[in-house]
């Protein structure tokens, strides 16, 4: 990310405050003075060339505004669109703008310049058309790195609690105290003997000699002026790199910082020559980074998500565990009792000891475990349904192997409950994977039971699936659900629904809804009717989104459409023939949003790949003709790089209750809901939470972990620059929360999590890193009355890291897909991110990530 400040032609520096407001009064640059470029699409700039155009952050994460594009105030806003883009001119030639360059900045509208009143010093604006002195300025970058410095005998330099304190050199271990910004005024990167450089602490203070040297030397500046500049000198010259041995000498060009007695003690600026005690090593941040506990850990301020702490929930959960078939619907015998019991309750791999390990020993999973056996009644012909019959009938074949509902009946009242036992009913019904949990009230052997139960369906014996390999597939179904009954975690898995009644395109193959027949209402395809499997016919729904819906009849001219081939002919179109479909009455073209796996609308005033489809006959090779039934295939040209064939969906579905078409309100329409119908997606989580359609046992989220006072973290705001390092959170308790309080209701969660067979199966090891929004009137302005609930967290995909993390921004029919929540390079491993906002507008968090040894990774805040 490239970070400059801006000079005017007498020495002051463009700065823009809290408030937004922008001047050029300082005479000296610190944060505030410091602009992020950014491009108008709001993805970082990574060079600067002549007539670039470019977006300027301020460091509070608002963009520098010329009001109207040019010809009034100056302002900030929160995105980046017309009026927050400015093109940068260099002053004398083309090129790339180098360190010092001198340049101008020319407002949207191409008329007018950014100015500094009298060449700085007061107001500033962008009235001007002129481009002379008081609009040039000359362009700094901002040139950081983390480093931590050590005296001559081995100790770190320290700025504890920096405000106005003295630096000693007095540490054996480097943590946040001990971490500096080297900063180089001379070059845009990199470091060379001679240099000046200003040396900025942890807390964004700036190491200061006063009297530019003999004297004191303090962290008690907020900005960097010349008695906070030094120059960065290395014996015989030449480029300066990590490991290196430099000296600093200060502004008045005679002094040195001194460490007295090479260590171990203060830092001053008095000594006159180079030698030992004058002699500092400059160690790379990333190479010591900091390790969890030692981390800082931001004040617990209003706004702060973790200013008060959750309570660690401990506690015990009793389950017994039954395995068994029906008299039509065998029990897997290939599953012993005691592979049974070892996947529940097991040392090492089981349900137990991933409970346990989840909440690192704040819960514990006791219980057993009973089966395989069958029940003398017929599953499919002969239903129990009567709860009170039907576990008296399960628990008496239970007993055969040893069971006794009464060994739970600890105070010998006759009545128990969740709190003294649940159920776990494992059933050979077929239905391999599928769970559900709820209430179970029965009486049996003179006890009265009212609590939990949980059932999970297996494959009966002689299934597709049998033995180990289906009993442990079955676990992650049975964490999910126990999650469900234990804690009330929710299903994350929610995603936006193919439209009822609307045609989308999410299948990739051609099944039924995707059939539609031709009808013609002249004698060519150009005037036609398409009918889908329902019976009707497609019909914008004229709504501003234009969908295309399914529900339209034969007497409705807005059912006529004009097939053409892609060279614009309507006089004959072949079977695999390249065609666009086209309103007769809108004049505008079929077009699949994302070029596929989405929503289908009639909105195109021009036909380009997303308005083009592939027309497959039913019948095979030759002319589409009047009747024939035919289906409609979209290109490859998508997010996804797959073919989808555009599917009618179904409506007054007989489930739904009462049965209901599709949301006819535009602002509904406008949001990307609809009624929905049987169908889900991977959510937010992705296969990184056991609550998400993994299909897999991952670990349990780290948000939830996090809530339950498991997992408590250290909470990180973006003025906190250093390296940290995360051990896997399955082993260790460790996570880090970034939190930024200009932003208080969005914040991440960075974790260190690898694959771990049977415990924490994921697609992709390193940093998961999650977005965080708790605001139920945030949430509100997506859907009625759905708070937040379930729709956190949000993964954050390394292989797509700059959308938004709020899926309803984009609202995607496929957003699993599309956000690469389960990709295999889901998780960081290396390279810098910005980390997006919900909206997907950059936060102010910039991250760098590297792996270190073993298993543990790295990350810095840059």
């Amino acid at each position: 990310m490239i970070t400059i400040c801006l000079k005017t032609l007498n020495g002051h520096f463009l700065i823009a405050d809290t408030t937004g407001a922008i001047a050029a009064t300082p005479d000296g640059v610190g944060d505030w003075e410091l602009f992020q470029v950014f491009r108008p699409d709001g993805t970082v700039a990574t060079s600067l060339n002549h007539n670039d155009q470019i977006a300027l952050r301020t460091h509070f994460g608002k963009y520098i505004m010329a009001t109207n594009a040019g010809g009034g105030s100056l302002g900030v806003a929160s995105r980046v669109q017309a009026w927050e883009t400015f093109t940068i001119e260099k002053i004398f030639g083309a090129g790339a703008i180098t360190h010092n360059s001198r340049v101008t900045l020319r407002a949207n509208d191409g008329r007018h310049f950014i100015m500094a009143y009298n060449a700085g010093g007061g107001e500033v604006s962008c009235v001007s058309t002129n481009r002379a002195e008081w609009e040039t300025f000359t362009l700094q970058y901002w040139n950081r790195s983390l480093f931590h410095i050590l005296a001559h005998d081995g100790h770190y330099l320290r700025a504890e609690n920096s405000v106005g304190r003295e630096i000693s050199a007095n540490r054996n271990v480097p943590t946040y105290y001990e971490t500096f910004r080297l900063i180089n005024r001379t070059r845009a990167t990199g470091f060379q003997s001679g240099d000046s450089i200003v040396i900025q602490t942890w807390s964004g203070n700036y190491l200061s000699a006063g009297g530019g040297g003999g004297g004191t030397v303090k962290a008690d500046r907020n900005r960097s002026t010349i008695f906070e500049t030094f120059k960065i000198i290395k014996a015989g010259g030449g480029f300066i790199n990590p490991g290196d041995r430099v000296s600093f000498q200060t502004s008045n060009g005679i002094h040195f910082l001194m460490a007295r007695n090479g260590g171990g003690d203060i830092i001053n600026a008095m000594a006159s020559l180079a030698r030992e005690w004058e002699t500092f090593t400059i160690v790379n941040a990333q190479n010591l980074p900091i390790p969890f506990g030692l981390a800082p850990n931001a004040p617990a301020t209003a706004g702060n998500p973790f200013a008060t702490r959750p309570t660690r929930v401990t506690g015990r959960k009793r389950i017994v565990a039954l395995f068994f078939g029906f008299a039509d619907s065998l029990a897997d015998d290939s599953i012993t009792q005691a592979d049974f019991r070892n996947a529940i309750f097991g040392p090492t791999l089981s349900l137990k000891s991933w409970f346990e390990k989840n909440s690192y020993g704040a819960m514990t999973f006791e219980g057993n475990a009973f089966g395989p056996f069958n029940v003398p009644w017929r599953y499919h012909t002969d239903p129990v349904t009567e709860t009170n019959a039907y576990f008296n009938g399960i628990l008496t074949e239970a007993e055969r192997l040893g069971f006794s509902l009464r060994d739970f009946d600890t105070d010998h009242d006759g009545v128990l409950g969740t709190e003294d036992v649940m159920f776990l009913l494992m059933d050979c019904s077929g239905y391999f994977g599928a769970g559900n949990s709820g209430g179970a009230a029965f009486n049996f052997r003179g006890i009265s039971y009212n609590g939990l139960r949980l059932n999970v369906g297996l494959y009966p014996r002689g299934g597709p699936r049998y033995g180990l390999d289906q009993l442990n597939s079955a676990m992650c179904t049975v964490a999910h659900e126990l999650c469900h009954m234990f804690f009330g975690f929710p299903d994350r898995y929610y995603a936006p629904f193919p439209p009822l009644g609307d045609v989308s395109a999410t299948s990739t193959s051609a099944i039924h809804l995707a059939r539609h027949r031709i009808e013609f209402i002249g004698s060519s395809v150009g005037n036609v009717r398409i009918k889908s499997a329902h019976g009707n016919y497609w019909v914008p729904d004229r709504t501003t989104s234009q969908l295309l819906n399914g529900g339209g009849i034969a007497s409705n001219p807005d059912t006529s459409f004009e097939l053409s081939r892609a060279d614009g002919s309507v006089a004959v179109i072949r079977h695999m023939d390249s065609i666009r479909i086209k309103s007769n009455t809108l004049s505008r073209y079929v077009m699949v949003r994302w070029g596929g796996g989405d929503t289908v609308s009639v909105i195109a005033s021009a036909a380009s790949v997303w308005e083009t489809f592939n027309i497959e006959r039913q019948s095979g090779a030759g002319i589409v003709q009047n009747g024939d039934f035919v289906f409609f295939r979209t290109s490859n040209r998508n997010p996804f790089s797959e073919q989808y064939y555009l599917v009618t969906q179904p409506f007054n579905i007989p489930e739904i209750d009462p049965p209901n078409w599709r949301h006819n309100d535009p602002a509904t329409l406008a949001n990307g809901w609809w009624d929905s119908w049987h169908y889900s997606s991977t959510g937010a989580g992705g296969a990184y939470d056991v609550m998400d359609n993994s299909h897999k046992k991952s670990s349990i989220s780290a948000y939830d972990r996090l809530k339950k006072g498991w997992m408590p973290p250290r909470v990180l705001i973006p003025e906190n620059k250093a390296w940290y390092v995360l051990k896997p959170s399955i082993d260790f308790p460790e996570s880090i929360v970034l939190w930024d309080p200009f932003f208080p209701d969005e914040w991440y969660i960075v974790e260190n999590r690898q694959n771990r067979t049977n415990e924490d199966v994921i697609p992709s090891s390193g940093l998961i890193i999650t977005w965080v929004n708790e605001s139920n009137p945030y949430w509100l302005n997506w859907r009625r009355n759905i708070g937040f609930q379930g729709l956190v967290p949000a993964v954050i995909s390394a292989a797509n890291p700059s959308l938004p993390p709020n899926p309803h921004v984009l609202t995607m029919l496929q957003n699993g897909k599309f956000y690469k929540r389960s990709d295999p390079n889901t998780a960081f491993r290396s390279g810098e991110v910005v980390l997006p906002k919900g909206d997907g507008t950059p936060s102010r968090f910039v991250l760098e990530v590297r792996p270190l040894t073993g298993e543990q990774m790295a990350f810095c805040i840059k």
